[in-house]
């Protein structure tokens, strides 16, 4: 089954199957980090981690925000899921040579 990705500044990450049917969205934080990574450019350039933390609140909304303050993006939590993201034993890949942590 092939799979579809759609986020913009409107919404969330979207996932469609192959007749475009939406699916539910299951990507852990740690993948969402890895997708915004991805989607900002981060294969063959830096990213700021501000950067990083604005395109998973577009593409998660809520979900890296702080639990008083649901405005505001808690960037210790999108840290978090960077390192996860480079720790093999986490099941992340290595990300050093793209956000330079």
């Amino acid at each position: 089954m092939g799979i579809h990705l759609w986020a913009d500044a409107r919404g969330p990450l979207l996932i469609f199957d192959r007749k475009f049917a939406m699916v539910e969205n299951t990507f852990s934080n740690t993948e969402i980090v890895t997708i915004a990574v991805y989607l900002l450019g981060g294969a063959s350039n830096y990213v700021d981690t501000e950067d990083i933390a604005v395109k998973v609140d577009e593409l998660a909304p809520g979900r890296f925000t702080w639990r008083k303050y649901s405005d505001q993006i808690n960037i210790d939590n999108v840290r978090k899921r960077l390192s996860d993201a480079k720790n093999p034993k986490k099941g992340g890949i290595q990300l050093e040579f793209i956000i330079g942590l």
